[in-house]
């Protein structure tokens, strides 16, 4: 009876012990992930960097590594199971896919959209056509590097980042393009001067006016 009553203590205390050691490998794998960055970053010519410069660093390894928690038992033994560089590059692996993914969309994006001039729109989408050559997967994979100024019917949330925010914004600008090309360009042109007669040049939704004249 008395050692039935105490098992369960025992229990819990090997379960936090093992929690505390798989995190105290998993900061140990990547802190040498960071020092390794580090080296990279600055070409191994100095082991001095910035505290930005730092932060970025740590945040674009935690993109790579899609860690929102540390504290979470999943993510935990997940980072605990394996090489941290060994994860690195499959995390890299996978940004690169999830890169090619987002420029078939954009380009899907680009072929479906009417022709209805709008310059936010278009420099937006001229500007994500450099996406794969601007994308900083080893050192910024968190940031956006391509300028998206034209405004959306349902906005990407500010918790997306990288890559994961732009294909984001590419699927829901897709599903506003299909929308739009269902009618007459003229007609939905004509929709849109009275709506804004500057459509062209203001930063205008040009799905709103139209989806509120035809409805759904």
């Amino acid at each position: 009876m008395t050692t039935n009553s105490i098992t369960p203590v025992q229990s819990n205390e090997l379960n936090q012990q093992d929690q505390e050691e798989m995190h105290a490998r998993v900061q140990d794998g990547l802190m040498r992930l960071f020092v390794k960055q580090c080296r990279l970053y600055t070409c191994g010519g100095s082991s001095s960097i910035t505290q930005l410069e730092a932060e970025e660093l740590l945040e674009s390894i935690r993109f790579v590594l899609r860690i929102d928690n540390l504290d979470d038992p999943a993510t935990l033994a997940r980072l605990a199971s394996d090489d941290m560089d060994v994860l690195f590059r499959q995390g890299l692996d996978d940004l690169n896919r999830r890169v090619e993914e987002t420029m078939e969309l954009w380009h899907q994006v680009c072929i479906t959209m009417p022709p209805i001039k709008n310059i936010a729109l278009r420099d937006t989408l001229a500007s994500i056509g450099q996406f794969r050559k601007v994308y900083d997967t080893y050192f910024a994979a968190f940031a956006v590097p391509v300028s998206i100024d034209y405004p959306l019917h349902d906005p990407v949330p500010e918790t997306f980042k990288g890559v994961d925010y732009v294909h984001e914004w590419l699927k829901r600008c897709l599903e506003e393009a299909q929308y739009l090309a269902q009618f007459d360009t003229k007609e939905c042109i004509a929709i849109l001067k009275r709506s804004c007669p500057d459509y062209k040049g203001l930063l205008i939704n040009l799905y709103e006016p139209v989806h509120r004249h035809f409805g759904d």
